[in-house]
């Protein structure tokens, strides 16, 4: 975790600052980090793991997959930093944890604390923003603009191990398509 930090451009004392509110969670699999329609009061940083994001439709876990991160993807990634947690209002998906997991735990109004402090955690928590608007924006256009074959070819370029890992039907829903035409779109490539 210090050097995805430390990449970062933080210093030293600036790690420290933010690692003094960090709790470490060892999540089991299948544990749910956030609930639909609950307040995000924790960010998390996600070491070596993959997780979902899931719109739910009902009670039960069904829905559409936003998001699915792969181990070493940026070497961490964050999860509950989104416009939801960052405007206080209920959470539209739940976040749940696909496989155990090292988590790095953060109270949402000590992020908000430092980032009100000065200019460099300002800009630090920025750049942290547009890292995730920009994941989300790059799957939007592609969801757009190329067809299901290319959107699964792209996804697997992308995340070439996942396919041991995640079932198939999150990275048909995922990529837009149901499970039929992915398995169609898969044995055709094969």
């Amino acid at each position: 975790m210090l050097d995805f930090l430390k990449k970062q451009q933080l210093t030293n004392a600036q790690i420290a600052e933010l690692l003094v509110d960090a709790q470490t969670l060892y999540a089991k699999k299948n544990t749910i980090l956030l609930k639909e329609k609950e307040k995000a009061n924790r960010i998390f940083l996600l070491k070596k793991v993959f997780y979902v994001l899931v719109f739910t439709t009902t009670n039960q876990k069904v829905g559409h997959i936003v998001s699915i991160h792969p181990k070493g993807y940026d070497g961490l990634r964050w999860a509950g930093l989104s416009a939801n947690s960052l405007l206080r209002m209920p959470s539209d998906y739940f976040i749940e944890v696909l496989e155990d997991a090292q988590i790095i735990s953060f109270n949402f109004e000590y992020f908000r604390k430092l980032r009100l402090s000065n200019l460099e955690w300002a800009s630090f928590f920025q750049c942290q923003l547009l890292t995730v608007f920009n994941y989300l924006e790059r799957k939007s256009v592609n969801q757009l603009k190329l067809s299901p074959e290319k959107r699964y070819l792209a996804f697997m370029e992308a995340n070439p191990t996942l396919m041991k890992s995640v079932p198939l039907h999150y990275i048909a829903s995922y990529i837009d398509v149901v499970p039929e035409s992915l398995s169609r779109i898969r044995r055709r490539l094969n």
